[in-house]
């Protein structure tokens, strides 16, 4: 355990830094890592329209630490553009009004949103996971994928292109989240190799159902049936119940991403003793690295929610993957996917490994 908590020293030393102005940050506010000047300013500005700020000149003002009070507009935008959400603002909003009407006994609740829980070495570490996973954001590549497909004429939006070119975008995020993580190239070369083939499937259908609720088309008809062409209707259709459950934290989706990407075996597992004695060691490499974001995860949804809502919230978070995972299993039988997938894992292999 203590070559991980090297590794996490070693590389994710960087102090937060703000992402609207470049300050130091504090601390999570409204789902982005930013200074308190740029919470007060978002929490005072945001359910203003865009079109009541107006800038000046181009709205294209550079915003940092000493012109971030210069154009409220442009400021706004970047908060917006970075992914700050007014929604949890509101939801904040309620559960203070919860709170005056239903008073609760705190004085035994030490753990409520006690800051104190974070090491410096672990807040530094969920900036970088959140870095890693904003470097390849896919989601402005599906967007103008979308465009793409719906200026096609109708009769070829159906066929399942789209619905691999959306697969294949989703698993490149996979690949970068292990090629720049330092975990991962600590492993043993069969512990990597035992990695990439156990949990790619999980990990490929839980990131494209978080980027699906980011961008909001899995709903559309003529979307969902170049998938259904691929995976079949029953699959989307369980896909598209199981989407209506995820959380609306990004953040905690980006963490559990990590958790099972690390995951000593996130596939059915077929019994072999030759191989269960080659995988030992493997698995217990494995755990000590998810152990670290785990208790990331945790510590995570106390800070942001409180002890109790971090149980209901954490244990949800379990539920959904683990319904992700049944549905990922009745795919191994569709020949497309499996072959979609195989290559893929060659690929990362010869990449990453060889």
């Amino acid at each position: 355990m203590t070559t991980y908590r090297k590794i996490t020293k070693r590389m994710f030393s960087s102090p937060l830094i703000c992402y609207i102005c470049g300050d130091g940050a504090r601390g999570i506010n409204f789902d982005v890592i930013t200074c308190m000047s740029c919470k007060a300013f978002f929490r005072r500005n945001a359910l203003q329209s865009l079109n009541v700020l107006q800038c000046r000149r181009k709205s294209n003002c550079e915003i940092t630490i000493e012109t971030r009070k210069n154009c409220p507009a442009c400021r706004l935008q970047k908060c917006l553009k970075f992914g700050m959400k007014s929604k949890l603002m509101r939801l904040e909003s309620q559960a203070s009004t919860q709170d005056i009407q239903l008073p609760r006994p705190r004085p035994l609740n030490l753990l409520q949103n006690d800051y104190s829980t974070f090491t410096i070495d672990q807040w530094n570490l969920l900036s970088n996971v959140i870095n890693v996973c904003n470097e390849y954001n896919i989601i402005n590549d599906i967007k103008c994928l979308l465009i793409e497909y719906y200026s096609l004429p109708v009769r070829l939006r159906i066929k399942p292109l789209t619905a691999l070119s959306y697969m294949n975008k989703s698993l490149s995020t996979i690949q970068t989240i292990l090629k720049r993580s330092p975990y991962f190239h600590s492993l043993s070369l069969n512990s990597r190799r035992s990695l990439i083939q156990n949990n790619t499937y999980l990990t490929t259908n839980l990131n494209s159902i978080f980027v699906s609720s980011e961008i909001d088309r899995w709903n559309n008809m003529n979307f969902s049936m170049s998938f259904n062409t691929l995976l079949g209707t029953d699959c989307v259709t369980q896909f598209s119940a199981i989407l209506k459950r995820i959380d609306s934290n990004s953040i905690s989706m980006k963490l559990m991403l990590f958790i099972i990407v690390f995951s000593s075996n996130c596939s059915i597992i077929i019994f072999n003793n030759q191989q269960n004695l080659k995988n030992k060691s493997t698995s217990i490499e494995l755990i000590q690295i998810q152990n670290i974001f785990v208790i990331l995860l945790w510590k995570y949804l106390i800070y942001q929610y409180g002890y109790t809502e971090a149980i209901r919230r954490y244990s949800s978070l379990i539920k959904f993957v683990l319904d992700i995972l049944y549905e990922t299993e009745k795919l191994t039988n569709n020949e497309t996917y499996h072959q979609i997938l195989n290559t893929f894992i060659i690929q990362t292999e010869n990449l990453l490994i060889l």
